[in-house]
């Protein structure tokens, strides 16, 4: 038994994770498109979910109000949009929302949680924010791209490629369109 710890009380490792993805920050890119691209989004964002202007954006990302701690697996699920908070009428209550059932972890999920604060310097995750999130992760699902994204990561996930074939029979488009979602 860890020292410190009670019996009869359960823990767990758990991870500080963004709501938002870390992807949409402001990075100092050399490359315009890129640049270009991320602003698109963030002006999309602020268009469909007004919510979020003056909350957050590309310069910070990294707030409290896009963190939350969760169970370590539970990280990863969160940033492939598997799963949602839905808010009800309690503050700081929400419905768990899985939007992916076949997900082995996602089946691992309460149906419900509410938000402690142990240290009121530090926020709990914003609503709109999670709000966000969830829609993000419905459209993801409806339109099948959350699929596509998945697959394409998937696919060459455990297969980097160390050498390239002299002979060139490596498929570097592929590999480099998967990379950057380009087929998405």
């Amino acid at each position: 038994m860890p020292p410190g710890e009670r019996r009869g009380t359960g823990y767990t490792r758990t991870r500080s994770a963004r709501i938002l993805p870390f992807a949409l920050s402001k990075l100092e890119e050399k490359n315009a498109t890129y640049m270009k691209n991320k602003a698109t989004i963030w002006w999309a964002l602020y268009e469909y979910f007004p919510a979020l202007k003056n909350k957050i954006g590309a310069d910070t990302v990294n707030l409290p109000i896009n963190a939350i701690t969760l169970n370590s697996i539970f990280d990863e699920e969160l940033g492939q949009f598997t799963f949602g908070f839905q808010a009800t009428n309690e503050e700081h209550k929400y419905r768990i929302e899985i939007l992916e059932e076949d997900s082995h972890y996602t089946t691992q999920l309460p149906t419900v949680v509410t938000f402690a604060q142990h240290d009121t310097d530090v926020p709990r995750p914003d609503p709109d924010i999670l709000d966000v999130h969830l829609r993000i992760a419905r459209i993801l699902k409806v339109s099948g791209t959350g699929l596509a994204v998945q697959e394409s990561l998937w696919r060459y996930e455990g297969h980097i490629v160390y050498n390239i074939a002299s002979d060139g029979s490596t498929d570097l488009e592929r590999i480099l369109s998967d990379k950057m979602l380009m087929g998405i």
